[in-house]
C-alpha cells in the first residue's frame, strides 16, 4: 500500500505506517510517542494534538512559532536519506533520556546491513557537539528486534 501511494496516479502518499503507541518520551520540550516501526510521533501537551513525525532533527508540521532552528534541508534524520530510508528511521520504542547530560539515545533496526544503528540527541541548549545520526553498531551479524 506505501508504495502503491507513492504512484502518480495515487491521490494520497503514504509516508509512514507507525502507530506511535508503545511509549512516550519527553525531551527538549517536545512529547514524543515511540513504536518499534516508524519514528517518535510529536504531539502537544496537554491537548494531545498530534503535530508531525520527529526525525531526531526536525518535526513534519511544527507548528509556528516552534524553537526547532536547524535547518533541515541540510541536517540529516533518523534513516539518512536515499531509498530505504523510511525503513531505517525505525526506532526502538524505548529511547532513553540520560540525567545528567539530557541527551537521548535511540537505536533502530533494519532488515539489511547494517541491522542496527543508533543516534544521540543533545537538548536544544547544547551546541558545541554534532549529533550522532544513524552510527552503525558493530558485529551485530543479523536483523534484531530491538527489546526494551
Amino acid at each position: 500500500m506505501v508504495v502503491l501511494s507513492c504512484l502518480p496516479a495515487s491521490k494520497t502518499n503514504v509516508k509512514r505506517i507507525s502507530v506511535a503507541n508503545t511509549s512516550v518520551l519527553y525531551h527538549d520540550a517536545r512529547a514524543l510517542a515511540t513504536c518499534e516501526n516508524g519514528p517518535p510521533l510529536r504531539f502537544l501537551l496537554p491537548s494531545l494534538e498530534t503535530i508531525g513525525w520527529f526525525n531526531g532533527v526536525t518535526t513534519d508540521n511544527k507548528p509556528s512559532g516552534d524553537y526547532e532552528k536547524i535547518d533541515g534541508a541540510s541536517a540529516v534524520g533518523f534513516g539518512g536519506r536515499g531509498v530505504l530510508s523510511l525503513m531505517r528511521e525505525w526506532t526502538m520504542a524505548h529511547p532513553r533520556v540520560d540525567p545528567e547530560t539530557e541527551e537521548v539515545i535511540a537505536f533502530h533496526s533494519f532488515s539489511v546491513k547494517p541491522y542496527v544503528s543508533y543516534s544521540i540527541i543533545q537538548p536544544s541548549w547544547v551546541s558545541t557537539s554534532p549529533r550522532l545520526m544513524n552510527v552503525p553498531v558493530p558485529g551485530v551479524a543479523c536483523p534484531k528486534m530491538m527489546p526494551a
